[in-house]
Formats: C-alpha cells, structure tokens, sequence
C-alpha cells in the first residue's frame, strides 16, 4: 500500500499578499501532485473527499493518520495554520513546509525549513516547475526514510520527554473510511496471529492502512517466527524484534553449555551455576526489552524466570529487581487478557508468574486455564513445556512445576503434532496456451515434455515424503507439478488468489481442453489432505494501491506463496519453475516469483522452456 500525504492548503483561487490572485488548484495539480506521487505517495487533499458528511470530520482523520502531511504556508490562511498545529501537537513526525512567494516569513516556523517554489501569473512558472518539483519529490523520500530518525515537530523538540499517543488512540469516535479499513486488517492480522500463520502476517503487514502500524505489523511478524522457531526470518522483520532475538540466542547458548544427556539433577544444577555469566547475558536482553515497552508481557516474563532461576542456583540475588518484574509482569500479563480473554500467551506468561511465586493450588488452576485457552495450539503448548523442562531440569519449585508440566503433557498428548515439512517446494509456471493466444508460451503438445522436465528436478531435489510443496492450481504448470509431488509422496498445500469458481474461470478453463484440465484439477483437489486456502477469505479484499487502484491479485498471491514458504524457515524453501525467461503477461507471474525468490534464498530450479521446445 501506498504511504498517503496529506496536503493542508487553501482551496480555489486566493489573493496573494500584494493582492494578485493566486490559484492554488493549480498549484495543487501541476507542483504539488506530480512531485509527491513521484515519490511513491497516494496524495490527497479535503476537498477531494467524496461522501457525504462533515468535511472537518473527514479531514481531521486523515490529518492525524496520514504518513505525511504537506502544509503550504504561502498565506496566512487559519485553516492551514490550524491544521499544522494539530499535526504538530499529536504527531513528532512526518511535516513537510512549502511556500510560494510571500514578503514575510511567519514568526513561530521562521527557523525551520521549507521549500519554495516559483510562481508566474499566479500558477506555478513553466520555467522552474520541474526543478521544483524534484526538490519536493526528493525532501519527501528522504522524510519518509528518516520516519524513525530526528522528532520534526516543535512541540516535541522543545518537550523531549512528551510521547507521541499510541497512533490508534486517535481513531475518530465517528466511523469512517479508515477506521473501518482499519477494523477489517486488525481482525485479519489476530485470526492469523492466532493461528500462528506468520506467512499472512507478512503479507498484511505490508498492506497496512499507515507505516505507524506496519512498524507494529511487523513486530508481530517477528514473534510469530520466534514462536515457530525461525530465528533467521525473524530478524528480517523488525529491529524490535532483536532484543527477543538475541535474549533467545543468549538463554540457548547458556542451556547448550550446561545441559549434558544422562547428567543427574545435581550434576545439571553444578554446570548450570558455573554459567552464571552466560546466564546473566541471557537475562538482559529481555530486561531491556520489557523497559522499552512494559506492556510485552513474553520479554518481562523470559527475564523473571531466568533471574528467579539465578537466584536459585546462587547467583546474584537482586530482590529490587526481582520485585519491580513480579509486578511488571503481573501488570502486563492481566491487562493483556482483560485485552483478549483468548490470548494464550497472556494466560501462559501470568501462569508461569504463578509457578515462579504462588502457591500450588494458584499453579494447578491457572496452568489449566492456560491449557484450555491454547484451543489446540501445539506450537504453544510445546512451548509452555520447553520453559517446565527447564525449571524441571535444576530442581524449581518441584512440585509447582510438576504440576504445572503434568497439566501441560496430558493437553499436548491429546493433540498431533503439527506438521513440520523437511523441505518446501514453490512452484510457479506456466499455463497451458488458450486456443486464441497470438504467439504460443505453453503450447498444449507439449504438455509430456514439460511433465517430464518438471518430474527430473523434483527428482534431483529428491522430493519425497516429508516435504511440502506449495502453488496455485492453473492448468500447465502448476497443475503438472502437483501431480508429479503428490506421486512422490510430497503434501500439497493450494493457495487461490481468488474463490474456487472464479480461478477455474480465469486460470484452467481458459487453456486448450480446459474441461480436461478442469477434471485434472477436480482429482486432485479430492485426494488433499488440506483444503485450498483461498486468498479472500483469508486475507481479505485487494488492499488499494491508490484512491481507486487495487493490488494486482496474482502479485499479492506471489508474495503470500512466497512468505508461507519463508516461515517454515528460509533454508528450507525451493524454488521450482517452468518458465520462458520472459516477463509475462503482467505483473504477478513467473517473472514476479523468480525475482522474489533469488532476492530471498537464491535457491531456485529453473526449467527454462526454450531448452525444451
């Protein structure tokens, strides 16, 4: 999705200070247009909203959640000026000034910087349009680079302690467009956190209403991984993500210096308390992570266990510490649930505060309600019993944690485990030529040919059972490689860019004997172990690219291919396609895929069709 800016200036044509009328629609549709959306930005300003309503409603929203806001301050009109001000008050970033030719500079942003632009006969001067442009193109992607960097609101600057609100805290009572657009991602974003399915999440995250939520999206994205355990993609993610990163490292590498098979439980206590400094280095990251947000109920929770467990085993005591965690923890964990009575994690983190402080009973009751509220989440529970094996392992509170695991192995003994696929196989190809097609890519006689060319490199790959292999389902291609994993043991997985009906329409019946392939596609379908995951329904609608664009389908499909692919973890996915070499039809197709894929892991199997026919 697009960053959005928008645009505070004064509407229609407008005295200038000398009195010669100025025209800043002109303005707005020669300068301002052109040179934001060079810069990648969906630009708009209040009088182009559409509905019917109040206008001040409609514009203060989009004031306060756009990426960027452009204030032209070449008069003094109290719209922009008010405007600004409420920009500047509730947001520390993302203001860019410009102004035409005034004789005086306001007082209150004399110092700060603005671009000026050339006007001739009260519209923007041909002579210099394009130089002005570009400089505003280039200060706007340089702006939007530094979101993260030096605070450009004044009130921020003279306040360094003042915090910008929680951006959803200003979400309009009245609904409107982006809090319903809004509403619909978030509840799409929880059913996949929910599901731990970290291939959605990246693909929402990069569709979000605003960057402010991307950076959120994202963090989210990261700790989904490290619940499943794919630490490498995890770290692409987010830097937020880094300090659960390398708690993680740290508490592994002190467990693997310590934890030896056949050793007894004094012998694990002995080698655990010589590590003392490798466990201090395990417990910091996760410190400093719930003091940079102290709602993160997972980094408070890793840093209390392991500094309780430092104690145990005689290290540094640190009751102040151990304290203001306890009630850290406590906070984050209850205020987390009253949030969502389902978060497993919420209840897990305030189950394991249990274990580490409370009585038996207290542990009993609320390790139950924690495997209740897992809902068959056997990544979760396996989870909840590695942090039980360890406290297990140097004699914690013994019968608290074996309580505790006893409760948690009796739930995860009722559930199959999840399957873990040794290697994952994306597919893109492709189609069978339609009977109209001007100039043949797949012609339908050489269907065997492509057969066998796809059936020799799953066979060098040596795909077999335990794998997995992922694609859509369209004649040619996809359909053929299917059909060669499903006869070499490998599970099928179809995601569908669009509802069953409607990718038959567009992508099987279209080719040469598409009732043949239809059936082809019917067989298979039936002897699936999982149902296709339809695009729609699971992420929702084509997020907009622009006021009235939408995403291409088949490139969205691409890339959440792509990303459920990753999230089994990268050195795992290989890249299989039966391709020309050429770009396609359009976007979203081999093309798209093959670049996708060399940027991500560079392993790729190309069948190169001009070798073939």
């Amino acid at each position: 999705m697009k960053p959005h800016v928008f645009v505070a200036m004064p509407f229609g044509v407008k005295p200038g200070h000398d009195g010669s009328p100025i025209d800043f629609n002109r303005i707005y549709d020669d300068y301002l247009v052109p040179a934001l959306a060079a810069a990648g930005l969906d630009v708009f300003r209040a009088d182009e909203e559409l509905r019917a309503g109040d206008i001040r409603t409609d514009m203060f929203q989009e004031l306060l959640i756009a990426d960027l806001v452009v204030a032209d301050l070449t008069l003094d009109n109290p719209n922009v000026w008010y405007e600004l001000g409420v920009r500047h008050a509730l947001r520390a970033r993302g203001v860019i000034l410009v102004q035409g030719p005034r004789p005086t500079q306001p007082f209150d942003i004399y110092t700060d910087r603005k671009l000026h632009y050339r006007l001739k006969d009260g519209m923007p001067d041909p002579a210099t349009l394009a130089e002005d442009r570009e400089a505003l193109t280039r200060m706007a992607v340089a702006t939007l680079q530094a979101w993260q960097g030096r605070k450009l609101s004044p009130v921020y600057n003279l306040l360094p302690n003042l915090r910008e609100p929680d951006w959803k805290t200003l979400l309009l009572a009245e609904r409107n467009e982006f809090s319903v657009a809004y509403e619909e991602w978030a509840s799409r974003m929880e059913v996949a956190r929910q599901k731990t399915r970290a291939g959605d999440i990246l693909v929402l995250a990069d569709e979000t209403p605003t960057r402010a939520l991307r950076i959120e999206a994202r963090r989210a994205a990261g700790e989904a991984l490290l619940k499943l355990r794919h630490y490498d993609f995890a770290l692409e993610q987010f830097e937020a993500v880094l300090a659960l990163l390398s708690g993680r490292v740290e508490k592994d590498n002190w467990m693997s210096r310590w934890r030896r098979d056949g050793a007894s439980a004094v012998e694990l206590h002995e080698a655990a308390a010589f590590e003392d400094a490798a466990l201090a280095d395990a417990i910091e990251p996760y410190r400093k992570a719930f003091i940079i947000d102290p709602s993160h109920h997972y980094s408070g929770i890793n840093a209390l266990t392991l500094q309780m467990l430092r104690r145990h085993l005689g290290g540094a005591d640190e009751p102040v510490l151990i304290d203001n965690l306890v009630g850290g923890v406590l906070w984050a964990a209850l205020t987390a649930q009253e949030r969502s009575h389902k978060d497993y994690w919420a209840r897990a983190s305030y189950a394991e505060l249990c274990l580490l402080v409370n009585p038996l009973d207290t542990v009993r009751r609320e390790y139950g309600a924690t495997a209740a509220a897992a809902n068959g989440d056997w990544f979760a529970l396996d989870s909840s019993r590695q942090t039980l094996c360890l406290l297990r392992d140097l004699e914690f509170r013994p019968p608290e944690t074996a309580a505790a695991l006893g409760i948690i192995d009796r739930e995860i003994s009722r559930r199959t485990p999840p399957f873990q696929p040794r290697r994952v196989f994306l597919f893109s190809g492709h189609m069978i030529d339609a009977p109209d097609r001007a100039s043949p890519r797949f012609p339908p006689d050489k269907e065997a040919i492509a057969a066998q060319g796809i059936a020799a490199a799953l066979d060098a790959l040596g795909a077999g059972p335990g794998d997995l292999a992922l694609a859509q389902g369209a004649s040619g291609g996809d359909l053929l490689f299917l059909e060669a994993c499903k006869a070499r043991g490998v599970r099928l997985q179809l995601m569908l860019p669009f509802a069953e009906p409607e990718f038959i329409e567009r992508s099987i019946l279209p080719a040469a004997d598409g009732a043949r392939w239809c059936e082809r596609y019917y067989t298979l379908r039936a002897g699936l172990p999982d149902a296709p995951r339809i695009m729609p329904t699971e992420l929702g609608p084509l997020p907009k690219t622009g006021r009235t664009e939408r995403m291409n389908a088949y490139e969205r499909c691409n890339r959440w291919l792509l990303n459920t692919a990753l999230a089994w973890g990268v050195d795992r996915v290989h890249f299989v396609c039966l391709w020309n070499g050429a770009s396609g039809d359009g976007t979203g197709g081999t093309a798209h895929m093959y670049e996708e894929v060399k940027r991500r892991t560079g392993r790729v199997s190309w069948i190169d069709t001009r070798m073939l026919w």
